[in-house]
């Protein structure tokens, strides 16, 4: 994780989960280029996002709930896809509402289905292109922050 987050510090507002570190620090180093001072946190494996969205959907502050505004997950993760995190991250308090957008390397129609069914907001097949990756993060983070609301 880039910052150390807890209850305590100011509440996160766009987490990455990705396992590709290349690929996270892009994100990362993207959503700081485009997007207003916020507070990212990002995991590189699952068990770690997975106790960071625990604590905050078992917190009781209504501020976490209002700060969360994007999670970009990673559809293959530590080996497997991310459809049982996504549908766990749907059943949470805080992040049944939050926009999800699942940022794959797949483009097979059969992930983006699933992807759907289980509550993702949207399905983005990641750029090979440095600088289309960085467009692609950026037209993310345009919608889905700027333009979206929730």
């Amino acid at each position: 994780m880039t910052a150390p987050n807890t209850l305590h510090s100011s509440p996160t507002e766009i987490v990455v989960v990705e396992d590709k570190n290349e690929d996270r620090k892009s994100i990362v180093f993207a959503l700081n280029t485009f997007v207003s001072p916020s507070h990212i946190a990002d995991f590189a494996h699952e068990d770690d996002a997975r106790a960071f969205f625990e604590r905050i959907n078992a917190s009781a502050e209504s501020s976490w709930e209002h700060a969360l505004r994007l999670i970009i997950l990673d559809f293959h993760i530590d080996g497997h896809n991310s459809l049982p995190f996504l549908q766990r991250l749907r059943a949470g308090k805080v992040t049944r509402h939050t926009p999800i957008v699942i940022f794959s390397d797949s483009d097979e129609r059969a992930d983006v289905r699933k992807s759907y069914g289980l509550g993702a907001n949207a399905f983005v097949t990641k750029p090979v292109d440095y600088e289309a990756f960085g467009e692609a993060v950026q037209s993310i983070a345009d919608f889905w922050l700027d333009n979206n609301r929730v």
